[in-house]
């Protein structure tokens, strides 16, 4: 109910012009480079002919795909969705549940290949952070779990914030993150590699995709490393990681982000590790400093296949041969 009256107070109040609002088709190409296609491929229900993969990037939740030629369910990531067509499609509709901006009818150019990764890349109207402040009305109209605990319960729980000194349970950093509730979060390690390490010194393993592409959870990408027979010697950065002690892991490219990009951030952690005698992070915009990500990118370079890390000499992301060096943090969650 909450929601419906949210959606009336916007079309009432916003002006008619909320649902005028539309799409902007910024660009759209082949990812020649892009191998996710073949590497996940689908195939179409009717003939057995592989796929082709549309990146779809637009910044705004829960976006619906319609059209006659899309296999199978769309999967939905960080400002980006794959959109899995048969071959030879030509059409695909975008829409949104709560009308934040009229459908978009997109044509492609050419009939799509199978095999093909393809990026349709679009820019989104003023109204869509309408979807963030649906979900937070939402979050506020639900009961709180808390009044349900004992008082004894919830006084004995420590909230902790961004940048506190956490040193429990064996494991020793600083809060970098934290949920809701501030009782749970991540932290990173006081110290950083000495050294730069290769993300893998195996060259077959550089070569080949593994699985570990998870962007915000690098305990699921430390878990598809540690399948691997000799892990320990074929991926160093991750074994720095894990040589911290149990539960400690390399960071997934956006847990990475978080501390070295964010501004207040990596200044909070950084005052904390001075003070508690660790080793500050890298200084942002100046410094040539690379930290890996343990999320694998689909993109290869002389047939090398690339992972995510940030530079911080620039303070941006980008893709990087396994056998490219770099420093290496690693993180824990409590």
């Amino acid at each position: 109910m909450r929601r419906i009256l949210l959606l009336l107070s916007l079309l009432l109040f916003g002006g008619a012009t909320l649902l005028a609002q539309e799409l902007t088709v910024k660009t759209f190409e082949q990812r020649t480079r892009d191998l996710t296609a073949k590497v996940k491929p689908r195939t179409a229900p009717v003939n057995g002919d592989p796929c082709a993969l549309v990146r779809v990037q637009v910044a705004a939740p829960n976006c619906v795909f319609e059209g006659s030629y899309i296999v199978g369910e769309v999967e939905q990531g960080f400002g980006e969705y794959l959109v899995y067509m048969a071959k030879g499609a030509r059409n695909l509709r975008i829409a949104h549940p709560d009308f934040l901006f009229t459908p978009l009818d997109f044509t492609f150019p050419e009939p799509l290949e199978g095999n093909l990764t393809y990026a349709l890349i679009l820019e989104v109207p003023v109204y869509t952070h309408y979807a963030e402040i649906v979900e937070q009305q939402s979050q506020r109209a639900k009961p709180s779990t808390t009044q349900t605990l004992p008082a004894k319960t919830v006084s004995q729980a420590k909230v902790w914030q961004v940048g506190d000194y956490y040193n429990e349970n064996g494991k020793e950093g600083v809060v970098f993150w934290v949920d809701e509730s501030g009782r749970h979060g991540k932290i990173v390690s006081m110290t950083e590699s000495s050294s730069r390490f290769q993300w893998s010194s195996d060259k077959k393993e550089q070569r080949r995709l593994i699985g570990a592409d998870n962007k915000t959870d690098g305990a699921k990408n430390m878990a598809v490393v540690r399948k691997i027979y000799g892990w320990q010697s074929k991926y160093p950065a991750f074994r720095w990681c894990a040589d911290l002690g149990e539960g400690w892991y390399l960071p997934a490219i956006e847990e990475l982000k978080i501390f070295t990009l964010d501004d207040a951030v990596h200044n909070k952690v950084n005052r904390t590790l001075s003070q508690h005698g660790g080793k500050p992070l890298a200084k942002m915009r100046g410094v040539y400093w690379y930290y890996w990500s343990s999320t694998e990118s689909p993109y290869e370079y002389g047939g090398y296949v690339c992972a995510w890390l940030v530079n911080m000499s620039n303070g941006d992301t980008r893709n990087g041969n396994k056998h490219v060096n770099g420093y290496v943090r690693a993180v824990s969650a409590f």
